[in-house]
């Protein structure tokens, strides 16, 4: 089983379905890989089905039957593939909430290390997430690495160019940085 985080490869142990690096609950890829075979097979079958009735070795009484079960197991495969990603999908998502989370909580303690730390591997598993990059010009803020705040800060920006609060961000970071007091410039996005 490989996890989906961190892609650590971890051994099969009844009743213990978390990755052992970063304790994200498991996915079944042996099963992942079993209904895509079968699948795989599935479509050949269907192939071969529509050959021979193209050809006409195949009339439509013999035809009907083996076609509808070939559509059903087809259906339930892609079905049980769909919810094994839907599951991935909700893992990703979970950690990368705890994570953010995790980031935001040392940050409102002042352990700006490990917020910065933890905000990196966010941005690493999902460039694309806004809140993480807010975080991290935040804790940069915080740092004293005005810049790099106001560069992260646009990026968040460059992702969401609708946010207000973003805009309003950047804006204050910007002024802070040419020297004009800004008062709740740490507070925004808190």
């Amino acid at each position: 089983m490989e996890c989906v985080i961190c892609g650590k490869g971890c051994e099969r142990v009844e009743g213990f379905n978390f990755c052992t690096k970063c304790g994200v609950e498991l996915i079944d890829d042996e099963r992942e890989g079993e209904l895509g075979r079968r699948l795989q097979e599935v479509t050949a079958a269907r192939e071969a089905l529509e050959k021979q009735r193209a050809e006409g070795q195949i009339g439509d009484a013999a035809y009907c039957p083996i076609a509808s079960t070939l559509a059903k197991d087809s259906q339930q495969g892609e079905a049980e593939l769909e919810a094994i990603e839907q599951k991935r999908k909700r893992l990703r998502a979970e950690w990368v909430y705890k994570m953010l989370d995790n980031a935001e909580q040392m940050l409102g303690q002042g352990n700006l290390e490990s917020a910065s730390a933890a905000a990196q591997k966010v941005i690493q598993f999902d460039p694309t997430n806004t809140a993480t990059h807010m975080t991290m010009a935040r804790i940069l803020n915080s740092q004293g690495r005005l810049e790099d705040a106001i560069w992260a800060a646009r990026y968040a920006q460059g992702l969401d160019p609708s946010n207000i609060q973003i805009e309003e961000y950047v804006g204050q970071l910007e002024l802070l940085y040419q020297g004009k007091p800004q008062t709740g410039v740490k507070q925004l996005f808190a």
